[in-house]
């Protein structure tokens, strides 16, 4: 394509106007300008985090001070949370 016409082409297509994107029903996470067109008397800001104690603690025999990788997956029930308890260090590959 010759570089006037692909020239043309790209100035068409930010003179264009933009489409809404159809969201139906989903939520959105507004972390970006993708899905906002303008802000008027309102900010993209992020919440300020806030202590509310602890929500999960590794004290059981099974778990121990080598427990991590914790994984929390939303269910019909509530909330379910995976993660490897390990009560003693082993070496790397063990299969114990």
């Amino acid at each position: 394509m010759p570089a006037r016409a692909l020239a043309a082409l790209t100035l068409l297509a930010a003179l264009a106007p933009a489409q809404p994107i159809d969201i139906a029903s989903r939520r959105e996470l507004f972390v970006d300008r993708h899905l906002i067109h303008s802000l008027h008397n309102a900010e993209l800001r992020l919440a300020t985090p806030r202590y509310e104690g602890p929500v999960f603690s590794l004290d059981r025999p099974h778990e121990g001070p080598f427990s991590g990788y914790l994984t929390v997956i939303a269910h019909p029930a509530g909330f379910r949370i995976y993660y490897r308890g390990l009560p003693v260090s082993r070496p790397d590959g063990s299969t114990d």
